[in-house]
């Protein structure tokens, strides 16, 4: 009997490696980031998380600009509401017309 372990294996036994495989080692990991020290993973994160804070400084500036928008007809409706009750004169509802634009 051999005294390996089962699953042990010597480097000869092993077949080629494939091309997604080529960076393998002789320890059996694959250190892709040999020699960088992960040099870059600065940067990646940092755009990373600017890119999302991007993303929802955006999302914030439309919601809250469509809320401005809709604020601005609604007075703009309630003052051509007056207008039509007579409530207000052509020259009131034309000052504050202006007024809102």
């Amino acid at each position: 009997m051999s005294s390996r372990r089962v699953g042990q294996h010597d480097r000869e036994s092993l077949p080629a490696a494939p091309g997604w495989c080529a960076g393998r080692s002789d320890d059996g990991w694959f250190h892709h980031m040999d020699g960088w020290d992960g040099g870059w993973m600065w940067f990646w994160g940092t755009l990373m998380m600017l890119s999302w804070v991007v993303i929802i400084a955006g999302a914030m500036w439309l919601l809250m600009r469509s809320r401005a928008d809709s604020g601005s007809s609604r007075a703009r409706d309630i003052l051509e509401e007056r207008y039509a009750r007579g409530e207000l004169t052509t020259e009131e509802y034309r000052e504050r017309l202006d007024n809102l634009t």
